[in-house]
C-alpha cells in the first residue's frame, strides 16, 4: 500500500510530538499530523483523529483543543473536497461499486472493501485472523508481543495511562474498521499492509515498558533478533509474495526462546532473593 509508509511516518512523528508534552504549538502540530494521516487512510484516520484530539484535550487541557482542530481542519477540508470533485463521493472512491465495474474487473461486490461483510461469528474469526492468523499483523512483528502484558503492567502501576489509552483506542478503531468492511486479508501480500502504521503506537508502548521494566530488555532483544531473521526471509521473496518460507518456524522459535528468557529471568531473581541480594535493573513501584 503506497500510503502505509507515509502514514507510518506521520504517526511516528505525531507520537514524538505528543511524548514531549502538549503546548498550544505542539497541539497545532499534532492536529496537522493527525489530519495528514487521515487524508492518507480513511479507515485508520477515523480512529486516529478523534483519539489524538481526546489525548490533546486530556493532557494539554481544553485550550489545546482549538489549535489541534485548526491544524487538522485544512487537511480534512482539502481531502474531502478533492475526493468529491474527482469521485463524486465523500467516502473513498474505491468503495463505490460502479467505479470497480469494468470488463474483466477482479473486484466484485463480494470482495471489494466497503460495507458490512460478516456475521458476528465471522467478524470475530476474520478480525482475529487479521492479528494472529497466517497473515496476521502480530505474527510478523515479534517485538510487539510484549505490548499486551506490558501495557497491563503499566496500567496497574498508573504509568502513562493517557498514552496507553490513545495507542489502543485508535488502533482498535482502525482494526475494527477494516475487520468489518473487508474480507480479503489485504490481498496478495505478506502480513496486513493496512496495519503497518500500527508499528508507531505499538513501539511507543514497548519503549514505555522497557523504561519502566528494564528486566524485559533481554525479551525485547531476543524477539527483535528472531524478527530480524524472519523479516530478511520475508523480504527475500518480496512483500507481495503470498506466504514467506518457514511461516510458522520463526515465530515458533521466537515464542520458545522467549519462554526460556522469561524462565531464566525468574530463576535468577529467585536465586538472588534466596541469597538476600537486591535484584538489578528492577524498578520498584512507588
Amino acid at each position: 500500500q503506497t500510503c502505509a509508509l507515509p502514514i507510518l511516518a506521520a504517526v511516528a512523528t505525531l507520537n514524538l510530538v505528543l511524548a514531549g508534552g502538549v503546548t498550544r504549538w505542539q497541539a497545532a502540530l499534532a492536529g496537522t499530523l493527525a489530519g495528514f494521516g487521515y487524508t492518507l487512510d480513511f479507515g485508520l484516520g477515523m480512529g486516529l483523529l478523534p483519539a489524538a484530539a481526546v489525548y490533546v484535550a486530556f493532557v494539554g487541557g481544553s485550550r489545546a483543543l482549538l489549535p489541534f482542530i485548526l491544524g487538522a481542519t485544512p487537511w480534512l477540508g482539502l481531502h474531502h473536497a478533492l475526493n468529491y470533485t474527482v469521485g463524486g463521493t465523500l467516502l473513498p472512491a474505491n468503495m463505490v461499486r460502479d467505479y470497480l465495474s469494468w470488463d474483466g474487473s477482479p473486484f466484485g461486490e463480494e470482495i471489494m472493501t466497503g460495507g458490512w461483510k460478516h456475521s458476528p461469528l465471522g467478524l470475530f474469526v476474520y478480525g482475529t485472523d487479521l492479528l494472529v492468523g497466517k497473515k496476521g499483523f502480530l505474527l510478523y512483528d515479534l517485538p510487539l508481543w510484549i505490548v499486551p502484558i506490558g501495557a497491563l503492567m503499566l496500567w496497574r502501576r498508573h504509568v502513562a495511562r493517557p498514552t496507553l489509552a490513545f495507542a489502543f483506542a485508535w488502533s482498535a478503531v482502525g482494526w475494527f474498521a477494516y475487520a468489518t468492511v473487508s474480507n480479503n486479508l489485504a490481498g496478495t501480500c505478506c502480513s496486513i499492509r493496512w496495519f503497518v502504521p500500527f508499528l508507531a503506537p505499538g513501539f511507543w508502548v514497548v519503549a514505555l515498558v522497557l523504561k519502566e521494566f528494564p528486566e524485559y530488555r533481554p525479551d525485547f532483544a531476543w524477539l527483535s533478533a528472531v524478527g530480524l531473521i524472519f523479516g530478511a526471509i520475508t523480504w527475500w521473496d518480496g512483500p507481495w509474495a503470498k506466504l514467506p518460507f518457514g511461516l510458522w518456524v520463526w515465530p515458533g522459535i521466537g515464542l520458545v526462546g522467549w519462554g526460556i528468557v522469561r524462565h531464566s529471568d525468574v530463576k535468577r531473581k529467585h536465586v538472588l532473593e534466596a541469597k538476600g541480594r537486591s535484584i538489578p535493573y528492577v524498578r520498584r513501584a512507588a
